[in-house]
């Protein structure tokens, strides 16, 4: 790396013996650098940071460290999505976090905030309370949050629609139609 260095100053810099050691020792400094380099680059990313740089954003942010890391990554990115005014595209958002998907569906009805859910990669598990968790801090005393999972089977869709066809000329792909939040 010194060499490198010096290659980069003109050939009179190279003469002076106190030149060639303090590039020598940035020469060092920046070796040592570029090593941590790659783990900087993971660390500033939430979604692949240590369980050491998670707990300091949880500190931070006043979160009780629950779940294993990947639920505690979810927590730490939902939180930091649901700063700002809340409203029902802010909710999707938080809820994409631990889903993967925007298609949430946020109603208020009285005084109950439900927010229903499509179980993410068709069935995948994942934690509802984590969501719920994640939510409660920001949603206003006097409302009541309703986190649930909702999908729909083929015979809801067939019921709602009345009859194949008219599911087929509703929708673009049967993709669409398995993704779809109907009313139950």
């Amino acid at each position: 790396m010194t060499a490198d260095l010096c290659s980069r100053l003109p050939a009179f810099y190279g003469r002076f013996l106190e030149m060639r050691a303090l590039l020598a020792s940035e020469g060092a400094a920046l070796e040592e650098f570029s090593l941590l380099l790659p783990r900087l680059a993971q660390e500033a990313a939430i979604s692949e940071a240590s369980a050491s740089r998670i707990a300091h954003w949880e500190s931070l942010m006043e979160i009780v460290p629950q779940g294993s890391l990947a639920q505690r990554r979810m927590m730490v990115l939902a939180r930091l999505r649901g700063q700002g005014k809340l409203n029902s595209a802010r909710i999707k958002q938080i809820a994409h976090s631990f889903t993967g998907d925007l298609d949430a569906q946020v109603e208020l009805t009285g005084s109950e905030l439900r927010v229903r859910i499509l179980p993410p990669n068709r069935g995948e598990v994942f934690r509802f309370p984590d969501l719920e968790r994640a939510l409660k801090p920001l949603i206003p005393a006097h409302l009541n949050l309703l986190v649930v999972r909702f999908y729909n089977t083929w015979g809801d869709r067939k019921a709602a629609l009345l009859n194949w066809e008219e599911i087929a000329s509703a929708f673009l792909s049967w993709a669409e139609v398995a993704n779809e939040i109907m009313e139950g």
